[in-house]
């Protein structure tokens, strides 16, 4: 619904079925995107299950969310150097 007034101007006539299929293809697409994401975790689970830990190693869980964890940060950091004000 933020792109109401941009998509208003687009179409003048009836604007509730185009901004209602424009919802609606993001919603789609949100949920493609985190069904991709969650086959790759389980990918990922199950490949550090199939993996002998010593004792003392961490749980394969933890390694994941420590490696997603890791992973988001440097995103984060990217887009931080990126939209530095200098």
């Amino acid at each position: 619904a933020g792109f109401a007034g941009y998509l208003k101007g687009l179409f003048m006539d009836n604007i509730a079925v185009p901004l209602l299929g424009f919802n609606i293809g993001i919603e789609v697409g949100q949920i493609v995107v985190l069904m991709a994401i969650a086959l790759i975790l389980f990918g990922i689970d199950a490949a550090l299950r199939r993996v002998h830990w010593s004792v003392n190693a961490p749980s394969p869980f933890r390694l994941r969310v420590v490696g997603l964890s890791a992973s988001i940060a440097l995103v984060a950091a990217g887009w931080a150097i990126e939209r530095r004000p200098w």
